[in-house]
């Protein structure tokens, strides 16, 4: 069995944990299949340390009409706006008179692009899974675009098709999110990270009952490091468990945009020092790139007039080190969906910061399935004299530690669950399932 893993890290250990964790259990679950995982060199992982797991080369697909809008003046010096518009066409036509296999597709990171069709591709796989992640929205409309094309390939040679741990939403395009709903009734099994929007999501776009559920983040079935590796990174920074309080923050065109605000989270992390009587680490999660948690946490230090305010630095981070060190905190304040999840499913209160559409969708949606609303807290709160005591009440609430470590439990039950029932129903229905 050849098996295609889609996701995307991008330099985000969030992401790629939610990759290891599917990769892993698919190991587990299918050890006689081979893994093509898409995930960019960017940031290190253990997935190629684990038998059987071969890099796919990330790829983009192409839309229809792209070339003919190219000729015409007012798409020819708007690169964007002419892909957009092509890729809007192609998916209002995908699964009715247009077959995604006949897309050109073009492998962009070999030493010379290299192009396929579709269809051709696809051929070589039996199945495809998508990992968990936030791209299903038309806040990344090229993301969305490439992952609803190979859905339709997929099914169009009618082999299985699984989504797990997904946000779906929000959108601002009707047309981009009746094509969403279009691509995912061709899947088997649609997991979704939370209760709410997403969940209502596939209710509104009339998949079969039992072709979708609530699971949890895919980052749930991944575990942390180790306590001796965790608490040797902490000792580094001066730091020992339950004793500091972690902090993440994160400046980009979808989360928080204005950059005004540094001394406005520099104010609020000397007051938290000085109601906790404990250090801060500022722990990132998007570790490359313009919006990188690392640029904005170092912002953060020089905005703090505290020197107990320190950023993690190392070079050799991971996901499971960065899940445990999350999980060693008394509380934890950020902006980074996976930051919060890493510390709220290890039983740490953890309070999402959010600005705008997109961000809102997963804080609420955080708070809804952790059950207290004081879990996300809007930026424009965070300047009110209030903001700190605010968030003290909620990290030194003894009834919602409780609760939490509860929960957590509940939680990452639930995702292996579903997983060895849902999805290792679908793969193990594929005839070439014993093919070494």
């Amino acid at each position: 069995m050849e098996l295609l893993v889609e996701s995307d890290s991008y330099g985000n250990l969030g992401d790629l944990s939610m990759a290891e964790a599917v990769v892993l259990q698919l190991r587990g679950l299918l050890p006689r299949a081979r893994i093509h995982s898409v995930v960019p060199r960017s940031i290190r992982t253990a997935i190629w340390d684990v038998s059987g797991i071969t890099r796919q080369a990330p790829y983009r697909v192409s839309p229809f009409g792209g070339g003919a809008l190219s000729h015409v003046p007012f798409f020819r010096h708007n690169s964007d706006f002419r892909h957009s518009t092509a890729s809007l066409i192609t998916m209002s036509g995908l699964g009715r008179v247009l077959r995604a296999g006949s897309l050109s597709l073009y492998f962009e990171d070999l030493a010379q692009t290299t192009i396929k069709k579709l269809a051709e591709f696809c051929q070589q796989f039996d199945g495809l899974h998508i990992a968990g992640g936030g791209n299903l929205t038309d806040t990344f409309p090229r993301e969305l675009f490439r992952k609803c094309c190979v859905i339709h390939a997929f099914a169009e040679q009618r082999k299985p098709i699984v989504l797990t741990g997904q946000q779906l939403g929000p959108f601002q395009s009707p047309l981009l999110r009746k094509a969403l709903r279009r691509a995912l009734r061709k899947a088997h099994f649609v997991g979704v990270r939370d209760s709410g929007d997403s969940l209502a999501f596939c209710l509104k776009a009339r998949l079969d009952q039992e072709s979708f559920a609530f699971m949890g983040d895919d980052s749930l079935g991944l575990p942390p490091a180790n306590d001796s590796s965790v608490r040797e990174l902490l000792e580094q920074h001066g730091l020992s468990a339950n004793r500091f309080l972690a902090l993440n923050l994160r400046f980009t065109s979808y989360a928080l945009r204005d950059p005004s605000c540094f001394q406005t989270f520099g104010s609020l992390v000397d007051r938290l020092g000085t109601l906790f009587g404990m250090p801060v680490l500022i722990v990132p999660i998007q570790l490359v790139g313009t919006d990188s948690d690392v640029r904005s946490g170092q912002k953060i230090v020089d905005a703090a007039s505290s020197a107990r305010v320190s950023l993690l630095r190392q070079q050799d981070l991971t996901a499971p080190l960065v899940k445990g060190v999350l999980g060693k905190a008394f509380g934890a304040i950020g902006v980074s969906h996976h930051f919060c999840t890493y510390a709220l499913s290890q039983g740490v209160p953890a309070v999402c910061i959010y600005e705008g559409d997109y961000y809102q969708q997963k804080a609420l949606a955080l708070a809804a399935s952790w059950g207290d609303n004081r879990l996300a807290i809007p930026v424009e709160r965070l300047g009110l004299a209030t903001a700190a005591r605010d968030i003290e009440y909620v990290l030194k609430d003894e009834a919602l530690r409780a609760k939490l470590f509860s929960l957590s439990r509940i939680a990452t039950q639930r995702w292996l669950e579903l997983f060895h029932q849902k999805v290792s129903a679908v793969y193990r229905a594929i005839p070439s399932i014993d093919r070494p």
